[in-house]
């Protein structure tokens, strides 16, 4: 998951808008980092414990746009990164494709939780703090 957050963190100062400065991107970078934590938890041995936790003090919380956005970005960065260099995880049987697949799905399950339950991203239709 290192690998996936060192893409993304190379790609969100291309892909942000230029509103955007580094407390946004500080904050994209946080979201993230739940996200795969999240993963990482999900994949572990006790399933039940993917809760993130409270924000650290002091993050900007992400508008609905720019958590969209790095949402989309971290996708992105996942799915080219097992594109290019395969999985490592080796505890699910199966095709090489499967088990990309499975992470992406992994993935995309801890972005919905993070957004719904993470408290890093204000309501949709409530500008960020």
């Amino acid at each position: 998951m290192a690998a996936i957050l060192g893409r993304f963190e190379g790609a969100s100062r291309q892909h942000t808008d230029a509103g955007d400065g580094p407390a946004e991107r500080s904050a994209m970078t946080c979201f993230a980092q739940r996200v795969l934590a999240r993963v990482d938890r999900s994949r572990s041995a006790d399933p039940a414990a993917t809760a993130s936790g409270p924000p650290p003090p002091g993050v900007t919380p992400l508008s609905a746009r720019q958590a969209t956005g790095a949402s989309v970005l971290l996708l992105e960065c996942a799915f080219l990164h097992i594109l290019e260099n395969g999985t490592t995880d080796q505890r699910s049987a199966g095709s090489p494709a499967s088990h990309g697949a499975a992470v992406i799905h992994a993935l995309g399950q801890a972005i919905l939780q993070e957004v719904s339950h993470g408290g890093l991203v204000t309501p949709a239709g409530n500008p960020p703090r």
